[in-house]
């Protein structure tokens, strides 16, 4: 547990806080009596429901305590539960009506660090029920342990941090521990260890070629087999290792830290488990199964690995066990074998970081019938153990500061002391010259550095083929230190660097302190070309106390101690390098760098290409640039001393304090930063983390998405922009996986969508980029950028967190989501196609069905006339809301807007604004949300639903006259009342789901739960039951008209005036938008109108909201259709009307869609949050409920147009 010892007993301990009473305040009987009989124990008496009929139980426990302190002064805290009746002393009762149970249990809690510990956990029940199964046994057993894991949650730290933690206890145990023997059954162990290293020649042992670490020296060798063994290979790795022996052996000794096991799951290994029960004081065993590939089983690995420490050594010794391992379930396994050294030797320190040598040899054999050579060619896998090591604690920054500093050192005050052969004074006379001559030429020209503070320039030099180039820029350095980081060929970085851009093997040869020679050998990269070797010789010079000079040359002079491989092919190099120091700038040595490249790369390599190649020359000084680079120490600086200006102003002539000023403005001209006004972000790069709010945050991301959109290496300029905020870089320094979060966010790839639980501090690597991939497809499955990103935020714990602790990172995210969108094909497509494609399928049904009509002669002329009419009607009214709408925006936008009504691409411009992020225009009456919600359900009300009417009473007509209906007109009728539906689905998912809706309104918004998959399940439920709500909701209409015209308009009259008097009693019959006098009385009533009939026909779970119909007055309308059709039938008024067919297809629609509507409204309440859930509530049904301040209207909170307050008294039919 990643806690110390005495903060979890405590939890344990205290079972009466309000957290504890809270999380169990559904439990009828929960007490406890603390120091009973003045005693430490109490009472607790706690009562537990049973499924499956089973009376209620009733547990009175007995619980007391000690702690006990080894000898090493770690604390063991020890709980006990027994049966109150153990018991001897004051007991005390309680009511109800319960069965009595039992149980007992201990709990164990051992100190291992001062921040964590070990808990040992068991419990046993008797729920007295008589022969009850195993299996039940077995599940009540699991839920009772599930508090152990809600607690290992609970107290969950950085995995890093806690290894840390362990390994330094360990290593402190291990120094305390030295010159202790080693147990009687480890001795034969380890001389047989030692004997694998010491016996036989060194050149017995062979180096692996197939090993690519540039840290690690691995080599294999052949030991005679014993009888029945196998001849497999010992591997050998030689590296060094920036920490003490102990810390390594520590290292090495926690082999199921939190980083390994998150390492081993990722990579999918069954198992890696520490058998703690066979723990001694130096030795440890584990348990490992290895996930191999298909058709091979997974191979077991079982071993202890026990420790001895002496003065300046270490060592840890691994060896096979033959125990028999219970993983809790089966696993397809094949017993393998491992055994090794480690042996870790104390180096003396570098630049203040401790160094040791270690040598690991390792012998595995994968048992089964896996040939030798195939284990062996896995040997380099298996000693990249000690590149684990390297890695973990690696201090090359501080390492290759020493190096660089005592060369620096040594060039300061012994330069000019040097003494340099003949033959070293040409190599430098000869760089000399082709400075001045490439300084001189008049043909050079400029060309693209990547850099705007390096200059790069070429030309060709008289007689030469190739180009020589020149860079220069000024650095933020003394200019012997930037000498010796050039210098040093072997420094960390430089070979990491090295390697990473394809370099194969690299050597330097020190002849003395100036002069060494340099051989590397590369990988050019390209098919075909064979790799290429450079063998220079380099010599520094410092002349005077402003400028040195490196120069390189070519030379065979290693050719006789290293031969040359025939199967590489030499290449040509001669650089020169000149550094020469500038005056400071506000206390930072200021130096000037110069650098010639002539490189030929030799071969059949055409001269346009190497040409080609030598334009990136100038790389290498942006990469010194950057890495010495001062600017924002120097430009703190510059503000204290304009600081420091200002408040002397007053007592000093104004001439002086402008010549100052001028004098700050002249200092660094000509080769400054360049400044970029980005506004709020760029003045925002300076301010720390915690001064950071939510504008910041939104500068922030239009920064991040300025300079990232327009970079063809998005990662780099990522990590640059990092770089530049100090908000950023304190995040990053807080949270190291943010960065990868934003690389992965910002490629904006499609991926599946799998949430990450871990906590905020939890979080590695992989996992970050995975909750950066999880950002594309949350934005897609949500029509706001805002929703999309609160959305990942509900399903990443991590990213949640953050938000609650940086208040800045939503709306940063906000602005990203919103871009990615942009930029994105499928973000612009997946919005406006749907919408266009919704619109126009709509359209084309109808019009299909006219043309029906009309080839219907005039049979079908009624028909048709309506349809045209229910046309006319809906374009009419979208071009009223487009005039009220944008009204005051003058009457050429009116006139646009309107001709996109006429075109029919109305929806899929609102959703490509509201995809796009578009904000409210000055002047306009909503927002592009609620624009399209509006322009949604008049489609539906005007359009939708009348040509749905029409079509149902043409369907019935011809069936009631013996006629055939044919498939293509229900096809047309099934698309159509799919399209009202989903219409109906989007409206509500997409108000839900608005974090502005949730936040202004969160009692009645926020049912769609968090996960994507019940979301999708919920908006397809919705879909349904629009569909079937319309359907029955049509039927009865179409059957009351057939029946008696009167009918219809007794019920459509009665049902809305009954809805429109009940909007009046409660003094909300004007709508809540901001428009006045008697077009403000006018809009209401058609509002009211539009929204009664579209809940009437769809359902729609948005309108739910007090604001519009209520929870009541929704849930009576739900099912009104299907109880009026039901009456309808049970009075037989269809008998004198309708034929016996169409009599039977309305049973049996009313039968399903009943059913179908039953059950689908049963299984939405059993998905949506439960918190919403509630039938007495204003959720989905009940009462309808209003703000606690009143309605919010213009007058403000809880005013009414008149600007009164008034008072809601609600009494609801549940209540009664």
């Amino acid at each position: 547990m990643d806690t110390p010892a005495d903060i979890l007993f405590s939890d344990l301990w205290l079972l009466d806080t309000y957290a504890k009473e809270r999380k169990n305040k559904d439990k009828v009987v929960r007490k406890v009596w603390n120091g009973l009989d003045g005693t430490r124990g109490l009472q607790y008496t706690r009562s537990e429901s049973l499924p499956g009929g089973f009376k209620d139980r009733v547990f009175d426990v007995w619980i007391t305590w000690n702690v006990l302190t080894s000898e090493d002064g770690k604390r063991t805290f020890i709980m006990a539960a027994t049966p109150l009746s153990d018991w001897g002393g004051t007991k005390y009762g309680w009511e109800g009506k319960f069965m009595k149970a039992s149980t007992r249990g201990v709990h164990i809690i051992k100190e291992v660090t001062e921040q964590t510990c070990e808990w040992t956990k068991s419990l046993q029940g008797d729920l007295k029920i008589p022969n009850l199964p195993r299996t039940i046994l077995d599940f009540v057993a699991k839920q009772q342990l599930k508090s152990a894991n809600e607690m290992w949650e609970k107290y969950k730290r950085n995995g890093r941090e806690v290894d840390v933690e362990k390994c330094e206890y360990l290593a402190g145990v291990m120094k305390v521990k030295r010159g202790e023997e080693l147990m009687e059954d480890q001795k034969p162990v380890f001389k047989s260890c030692m004997q694998l290293l010491e016996d036989g020649n060194e050149a017995d042992w062979k180096a692996l070629a197939s090993s690519k670490s540039p840290d690690v020296e691995m080599s294999i060798k052949y030991f005679p087999p014993d009888k029945d063994e196998r001849s497999v290979g010992t591997g050998k790795a030689v590296g060094v290792v920036d920490c003490s022996a102990e810390e390594v052996a520590a290292f090495v000794m926690d082999f199921c830290s939190n980083e390994r096991m998150r390492v081993s799951k990722e990579k999918g290994n069954p198992a890696r488990l520490e058998l703690r029960e066979k723990a001694r004081w130096n030795e440890n065993t584990f348990a490992f199964v290895r996930k191999n590939p298909i058709f091979l089983n997974n191979r077991e690995f079982v071993f202890r690995m026990f420790w001895k420490s002496e003065e300046g050594k270490a060592f840890v010794i691994i060896e096979s066990v033959d125990d028999i391992v219970d993983y809790g379930s089966k696993l397809k396994k094949t017993r393998a074998f491992t055994n090794g050294l480690w042996q870790i030797e104390d180096l003396p320190m570098r630049g203040g970081a401790k160094q040791c040598r270690v040598t690991y040899i390792n012998q595995i054999d994968a048992g089964g019938s896996i040939p030798t050579w195939l284990v062996n060619k896995q040997v380099p896998q298996a000693l990249g153990a000690l590149q684990s090591a390297i890695d973990e604690f690696r201090q090359d920054e501080k390492v290759d500061a020493v190096e660089r500093s005592e060369l620096a050192a040594l060039i300061k005050t012994r330069g000019q002391d040097e003494v340099y052969s003949k033959e070293e004074e040409r190599i430098l006379e000869e760089g000399k010259a082709t400075m001045a001559a490439i300084t001189g030429s008049s043909d050079l020209k400029v060309v693209p550095s990547g850099d705007q503070l390096v200059s790069a320039k070429l030309a060709y030099l008289d007689g030469d083929k190739l180009l020589t180039g020149i860079g220069e820029c000024v650095i933020e350095g003394e200019m012997e230190e930037l000498a010796a980081f050039e210098w040093l060929k072997m420094s960390r970085e430089s070979t990491k660097n090295f390697h990473k851009k394809g370099g194969v093997e690299k050597f330097v040869k020190h002849v003395d302190s100036h002069k060494q020679y340099y051989t590397n050998t590369r990988d050019l990269k390209a098919p075909g070309f064979k790799h290429r070797e450079w063998r220079v010789v380099a010599v520094w010079k410092k002349e005077g106390e402003n400028k040195i000079i490196t120069c390189y040359d070519d030379t065979d002079a290693l050719d006789e101690e290293h031969p040359r491989d025939p199967n590489v092919v030499a290449a040509s190099a001669r650089n020169i390098w000149e550094f020469e120091r500038l005056p400071e700038v506000h206390g930072i040595p200021q130096t000037r760098v110069k650098m010639v490249p002539r490189v030929d790369v030799a071969g059949s390599v055409p001269t346009f290409f190497l040409n080609l190649l030598v334009k990136n020359f100038a790389k290498s000084l942006f990469n010194m640039r950057k890495k010495f680079d001062k600017s924002a120490e120097i430009d703190a600086r510059r503000r204290a001393e304009i600081l420091k200006i200002i408040k002397t102003e007053e007592v000093t002539e104004s001439s002086e304090a402008l010549a100052q000023f001028e004098a700050l403005a002249e200092e660094r001209k000509g080769w400054e930063r360049p400044a970029r006004s980005l506004g709020k972000a760029d003045s925002m790069r300076l301010v720390p983390l915690k001064a950071y709010g939510v504008e910041d945050g939104r500068a922030l991301g239009f920064d991040l998405l300025w300079r990232v959109e327009f970079s063809n290496n998005r990662v780099e300029r990522l990590k640059e922009v990092f770089e530049m905020s100090r908000a950023l870089r304190e995040s990053s320094l807080k949270y190291p996986w943010i960065k990868a979060t934003m690389i992965a966010a910002l490629e904006g790839s499609v991926s599946m969508n799998k949430p990450v639980r871990t906590k905020l501090v939890c979080v590695s690597e992989k996992e970050a980029a995975q909750i950066g991939r999880n950002l594309v497809p949350s934005l897609m499955t949500e029509q706001l950028a805002e929703a999309g990103v609160n959305l990942w935020k509900v399903q990443n714990r991590a990213v949640k967190e953050l938000m609650v602790e940086q208040v800045w990172f939503e709306p940063m995210a906000v602005v990203l989501g919103k871009g990615i969108v942009k930029t994105a094909a499928w973000g612009l497509m997946a919005r406006v196609i749907v919408g266009a494609l919704l619109s126009m399928t709509d359209l084309s049904t109808d019009m299909f069905v006219l043309y029906q009509f009309w080839e219907g002669g005039e049979k079908m002329a009624t028909y048709r006339d309506a349809q045209l009419a229910s046309l006319a009607a809906s374009i009419a009214i979208q071009l009223g809301l487009v005039f009220i709408q944008n009204q005051k925006k003058g009457v050429l936008r009116c006139t646009k807007e309107s001709l996109i009504v006429l075109c029919g691409l109305k929806p899929a411009l609102d959703a490509f604004r509201v995809a796009m992020g578009y904000e409210q225009e000055l002047d306009t009456l909503v927002d592009p949300v609620l624009e399209m919600t509006f322009f949604k359900m008049t489609e539906v009300f005007s359009e939708s639903l009348p040509s749905i009417v029409i079509q149902t009473s043409a369907i019935l007509s011809t069936m009631n006259s013996g006629g055939t209906v044919s498939m293509a007109v229900l096809i047309s009728l099934l698309s159509s009342v799919l399209t009202t539906g989903f219409v109906s689905a989007s409206i509500s998912y997409d108000m839900d789901t608005n974090p502005g809706s949730r936040a202004s309104n969160p009692d009645v918004y926020g049912f769609m739960p968090d996960s994507a998959l019940v979301r999708a399940l919920l908006f397809f439920e919705m879909i349904i039951i629009g569909g079937t709500q319309t359907l029955l909701k049509v039927t009865l209409i179409v059957i009351l008209g057939s029946i008696a015209k009167k009918y219809v308009i007794y019920y459509l009259v009665g049902d809305l005036g009954v809805y429109l008097l009940y909007k009046v009693a409660h003094r909300d019959f004007l709508y809540w938008l901001k428009i006045y006098g008697l077009i403000g009385w006018f809009l209401s009533l058609m509002v009211r109108v539009i929204v009664k009939v579209v809940v009437d026909f769809t359902s729609c779970v948005h309108f739910r909201h007090p604001l519009e119909l209520g929870g009541l007055y929704f849930t009576v309308n739900t099912f009104v259709p299907l109880m009026a059709l039901t009456v309808v039938l049970s009075l037989d008024l269809m008998e004198e009307n309708f034929t016996e067919e169409v009599k039977m297809t309305v049973k049996n629609l009313v039968i399903v869609a009943g059913t179908s509507l039953t059950i689908l409204v049963s299984l939405l309440f059993a998905l949506i949050d439960p918190e919403k859930s509630d039938l007495t509530g204003s959720q989905i049904c009940g009462r309808p409920t209003y703000q606690k301040n009143g309605f919010r209207r213009e007058g403000g909170s809880g005013q009414t147009r008149s600007g009164k307050q008034r008072t809601v008294v609600v009494v609801t039919l549940i209540e009664k």
